[in-house]
């Protein structure tokens, strides 16, 4: 499993608790721009690893409250999830939070995958399908 970052966490800790993805995205990107918050929901909620971390801290957070339910171990990204991740960047539909100086004040925008990210998703892609060619193989 990979690292989650702080701007995750908060992102996570809130939907759990709140439910609400304005709230979690204010907590996470304390200065996004008010025209870019839903960029940024869609950013977040489009991690499959952060999905699976909402949804198994829900009922993880609420299980004395419901009687006899099973705690489920995070649900594992699967390849396809991740690769779908990837096209997103590729296809240049997934934006990346970013801070521009706006006069005196640091704002966080939105922005579109740069060449380089471009790029580092086309190879991971690659390595993903070459992998799932693989384990398809055994």
């Amino acid at each position: 499993m990979a690292k989650h970052t702080s701007t995750e966490d908060l992102f996570v800790r809130e939907m759990i608790l709140h439910g609400r993805p304005e709230r979690a995205c204010r907590e996470a990107f304390p200065h996004m721009a008010p025209e870019y918050v839903a960029d940024a929901i869609a950013y977040m909620m489009d991690d499959p690893e952060v999905r699976a971390r909402i949804e198994a801290g829900i009922i993880y957070f609420y299980r004395d409250h419901l009687n006899n339910i099973e705690i489920p171990p995070i649900k594992e990204v699967s390849i396809a999830e991740r690769r779908a991740l990837l096209k997103k960047i590729i296809n240049g539909e997934r934006k990346h939070p970013s801070y521009v100086r706006n006069g005196d004040v640091l704002q966080m925008i939105m922005l579109p995958p740069t060449e380089e990210e471009i790029r580092d998703a086309i190879r991971m892609d690659k390595e993903l399908e070459a992998l799932e060619l693989n384990l398809r193989q055994l």
